[in-house]
């Protein structure tokens, strides 16, 4: 008697213990579906707009709340977006609202059945497509991206070698970048870049050889770029009394991960 009744009772204990496990299993199901049917399909992900094949604009989508908008016809841009997956509508912000007008603040349209985004500007509609890799081609938008920097009549030195090398650091990457000068149409500077153009090119290899993929991330591109202004106008433009690089850009700039 004493037996059974000691069996029954261990009997109950297991069983409400398996109740409670299950219980426990059940919260954790639910708190998992709840986190899947939230989850952002844009985190990690690339799109790519083509003119004739060839992408011309980019998104890249770091996490839940911060993109990347590479593009061949302004500088590249770092911003903010929240995605409302009622209606499919990605609200983008630019970080720095004085550094360009071109697409501030302008809607992405996600189709979660294509997994393609969309937008207007300029009365012209973009598609962009997932890609794996971002691969802009900058011949499409050289001249309008340099367009944004002749608010003080500037000329471009656009000579200059294509760089190829790989970066240091304990994640390195292949590296392609191309350079342009700015300088004062009236003034000496093309004389003397023109005449020293094998040291500018030595002089650029070297100096963004030396950098880790991070240091040439977009992020910090304009802090390299003023730090390199400041170099070329010490050694190569030295006390010319009429001659001065006013301003640098990437013509193009392309880092991928080994």
């Amino acid at each position: 008697m004493l037996c059974n009744t000691h069996t029954r009772k261990s009997g109950i204990r297991i069983m409400n213990t398996l109740i409670k496990c299950n219980f426990v299993l059940l919260v954790l199901i639910f708190i998992y579906s709840c986190k899947t049917n939230n989850t952002n399909p844009l985190s990690g992900k690339r799109f790519a707009a083509d003119v004739q094949g060839e992408q011309v604009e980019a998104f890249e989508f770091i996490d839940n709340e911060s993109f990347i908008l590479y593009s061949a016809f302004y500088d590249d841009q770092v911003g903010k977006y929240t995605f409302d997956k009622n209606t499919n509508i990605i609200k983008i912000t630019f970080n720095d609202t004085n550094k360009t007008n071109y697409k501030k603040n302008t809607d992405l349209h996600y189709n979660p059945n294509t997994k393609s985004l969309s937008f207007t500007t300029e009365g012209h509609i973009f598609n962009c497509i997932p890609v794996e890799k971002i691969n802009i081609d900058f011949s499409f938008g050289l001249s309008q991206k340099m367009s944004k920097h002749t608010t003080k009549n500037l000329s471009w030195f656009t000579d200059l070698k294509e760089l190829r090398f790989k970066t240091k650091g304990e994640n390195p990457a292949e590296a392609f970048i191309v350079i342009a000068l700015g300088y004062e149409k009236n003034s000496d500077t093309l004389n003397i870049l023109t005449q020293k153009k094998d040291i500018i090119d030595s002089l650029l290899l070297k100096y963004f050889s030396q950098k880790t993929s991070e240091e040439l991330d977009v992020l910090s591109e304009n802090e390299l770029l003023i730090q390199l202004k400041e170099i070329i106008n010490k050694e190569i433009i030295e006390k010319a009394a009429n001659a001065k690089v006013q301003d640098i850009v990437f013509a193009a700039k392309d880092i991928e991960s080994l």
